[in-house]
């Protein structure tokens, strides 16, 4: 008994010995995987940094060229005439200010300020002396005394005159360039001379006050004077690569490479954390494991490997399958997907799917019914998936798919065959709960099989980011361009808020011309976005922009309320009025208080009713019939009469007609394109006016911008015209002057 008992007590200790042997060594496998992985990712953020920053900089080099070249082709010498010129053109290509130095070492910049350049001050435009185009390291404006980088390029007449022309370009203007990273935000970029001085850091950069980053590191800890010896050397040499530094307790690591640019370097930066952080949970499983066994080694080695067993399956599904979709989780997809992209010579692709405003789903009917939603697109992917490709939800409603394709083409139609088919089924039309889904894919091409899991994901991912402006548009492929567009989109949405709280959004009105009446009749309110003084950004940009985040329902509702106010104002002063049409954007059918939102503005300021249009587009209600229709039907009671706009540019289906609560069709101006030239395109016209007669529905015809489509228009039997024929947007006190009668 008693060696039967020793066997045992040796055979345990045998056991626990390898199973601590093998938990080690995973554990420091895991430890070196997750750093490899983390430092590729590090490298594909760097590389993309660093052709953002330098395209940037030519492209402002550019700028400067053509400025010079277009100066000298006028032969414009005055300096005052100079200004002017580049007055208009600083704000529209992003400098600060831009200027011109004479010949007489005079100065003369675009916010009216004259300088003379002492000696010191004449060698930043040394290069542009010698007919050379350049950027500078960073400078401290003359004004305001921050940061800035000077452009310059020399202007050579053809007498032999030579000017400078400058621009100042804020350091700053840099760091939106170097905001997207992954890492949960914990890294960060700098860039940097090689004399370790800093040109711009990242948003989230964190170290200390000292502007050189070779001095920064060493105020970290003594310990980092070798990594900076070392940085210094690879540096000089122009070479890339990876070092780290001490920072307190924890070390960073560097991955530092060259800019094209003066002496410049681009270094990325993330903290130890981050690598142990991705194999925590891994690790705590492994110890939690290793506990476990502990405790049933204790009983018998069989025992143990009963008990192993039966943990190990549970854990298992825990690990792989998805709680929410009963499939592979992701875990399992990004392990299934690296092994057949390593043992497959197929063309394979990256898809990122999303279910666009999901949350409505969640926030009007439940999250149960949400949940449902999310197994039945899982349902859906299986039964449309090969057997060589994978998928799994990566969070809430977030999918990831492995597909195999033949051609590019090929691989859109199959993808846009797997979201048409899921938002068939997803759907919902029974009872209460009716809603229609749309989904958007981004398209990751891999051709690379043996690059990271993670980095292919992300690719897709940031595809899926694109304006998906028209319903066909539901599938973006990744490119640096998208990736150029994402930056931009994502610098308008970080100003939205600001612009909001400073008032640089305004409202116009558009009138409106009764050709029954052969008077002007009511307006259209239409919001205008003025960045800085005379530079506005288009509607047609920004709008897309924030009915893809959400935005686009708070600048509605400051639309609403601007217009109240200015109402109100008109009302007091005694003028007669006519109704002001508001646009509001489909993202306000998902809101349970749309309506008493609506109606508290305006009954905020004693608006009478009938004085408030709201216009939607025929797109906004086909998506969203039966919802559309009780909430209509709720201002239609208040007194508020509904427009159908852009009617003619989508679905124009005849179904909205008859079943929604619509007061006046808008007719959108492509109905007008061939009016003049097209028998056919006059007939359908006229017969769509005809059809909205017959329902006893009012008819303004949008986009007429000449006389003979008014007069081919007025002749149809409409009630109203909008355009720039009759007038174009104006603001509150030019539409006061010209259209409004005292009562």
């Amino acid at each position: 008994m008693r060696e039967k008992s020793s066997k045992i007590y040796i055979n345990v200790i045998a056991a626990l010995i390898i199973i601590i042997f093998f938990a080690a060594f995973f554990t420091y496998q895991l430890h070196e995987n997750a750093q490899e992985s983390i430092f590729n990712t590090m490298t594909e953020i760097s590389h993309q940094s660093v052709k953002v920053v330098q395209k940037e900089v030519e492209k402002n080099q550019h700028v400067m060229a053509n400025i010079a070249a277009s100066l000298y082709a006028d032969n414009e010498k005055d300096p005052m005439q100079i200004i002017a010129q580049l007055r208009v053109l600083d704000d529209l290509n992003g400098f600060k200010r831009m200027g011109v130095i004479l010949d007489n070492h005079e100065g003369y910049a675009s916010d009216d300020s004259q300088f003379l350049l002492n000696d010191e001050q004449l060698q930043r435009f040394e290069k542009a002396q010698h007919g050379i185009i350049s950027i500078s390291d960073n400078l401290l404006d003359l004004v305001d005394q921050q940061p800035v980088t000077l452009y310059t390029a020399p202007i050579e007449y053809k007498d032999g005159t030579q000017y400078v022309l400058f621009g100042t370009y804020a350091a700053q203007t840099y760091q939106p360039l170097l905001s997207v990273t992954t890492f949960d935000g914990q890294g960060f970029s700098v860039i940097m001379k090689q004399d370790g001085s800093q040109i711009i850091g990242s948003a989230n950069q964190e170290g200390t006050c000292e502007q050189n980053f070779y001095d920064e590191i060493l105020s970290l800890s003594k310990d980092n004077q070798s990594t900076v010896d070392e940085l210094k050397q690879a540096i000089s040499a122009g070479q890339s690569g990876f070092t780290s530094y001490a920072c307190k307790k924890d070390i960073r690591y560097i991955y530092y490479e060259p800019l094209a640019v003066n002496d410049w370097y681009l270094l990325s930066i993330i903290p130890n954390v981050v690598i142990t952080k991705s194999i925590g949970k891994t690790v705590t499983l492994a110890y939690s494991m290793l506990a476990l066994c502990l405790i049933v080694l204790a009983y018998s080695l069989l025992r143990v490997i009963f008990i192993d067993r039966r943990h190990r399956r549970m854990l298992e599904r825990i690990a792989w399958v998805d709680t929410v979709t009963d499939f592979d989780s992701f875990e399992k997809f990004k392990m299934d997907a690296s092994k057949k992209l390593d043992n497959d010579s197929s063309l394979y692709a990256m898809i990122a799917l999303n279910i666009n405003k999901f949350q409505y789903i969640n926030d009007l009917f439940g999250y149960e019914e949400g949940n449902r939603v999310l197994k039945k697109v899982a349902q859906c992917l299986v039964q449309r998936l090969g057997r060589n490709e994978y998928f799994a939800r990566i969070q809430a409603d977030h999918f990831i798919v492995l597909l195999t394709y033949s051609d590019t083409a090929q691989l859109s139609l199959r993808i846009l065959d797997i979201m048409n088919s899921i938002q068939d089924v997803v759907s919902s039309t029974e009872g209460e709960m009716q809603y229609q889904i749309q989904m958007n894919a981004g398209v990751y091409l891999i051709t690379d099989h043996h690059e990271q899991i993670n980095t292919m994901i992300d690719c897709a991912a940031l595809a899926l980011r694109k304006d998906f402006q028209k319903k066909y548009e539901a599938c973006a492929f990744y490119d640096d361009a998208l990736r150029e567009q994402i930056f931009k989109n994502k610098e308008i949405e970080d100003l939205f808020l600001p612009a909001l709280k400073n008032q640089q959004f305004s409202v116009v009105y558009q009138p409106k011309y009764n050709v029954q009446t052969q008077r002007y009749e009511g307006s259209e309110a239409l919001v205008r976005w003025y960045y800085k003084e005379d530079c506005m950004i288009s509607p047609a940009y920004f709008v897309p922009i924030f009915e893809r985040n959400g935005s686009i329902i708070e600048l509605d509702e400051y639309v609403l309320t601007q217009v109240c106010a200015q109402l109100r104002s008109w009302l007091d002063a005694g003028y007669e009025l006519t109704p002001v049409s508001v646009n509001a954007s489909q993202l306000h059918l998902y809101r349970v208080d749309f309506f008493t939102s609506y109606m508290e503005i305006i009954d905020r300021y004693q608006i009478p009713h009938e004085l408030i249009e709201i216009e939607m587009t025929e797109t906004a209600l086909y998506e969203n019939e039966a919802k559309a229709s009780e909430i209509l039907n709720q201002f239609r009671h208040a007194g508020i009469k509904i427009l159908l706009d852009d009617f003619g540019s989508g679905y124009s289906s005849i179904t909205l007609l008859r079943n929604m609560p619509i007061d006046e069709l808008k007719i959108d101006k492509k109905m007008l394109n061939d009016l003049l030239v097209s028998d056919k395109a006059r007939q359908i016209l006229a017969g769509v006016i005809v059809l909205a007669k017959t329902i006893e529905l009012k008819v303004t015809v949008e986009g007429v911008e000449a006389y003979d489509e008014y007069e081919a228009v007025s002749l149809m039997g409409i009630d109203k015209i909008q355009g720039f024929y009759c007038a174009r947007p104006m603001k509150a006190d030019e539409y006061e002057k010209r259209y409004l009668i005292k009562a």
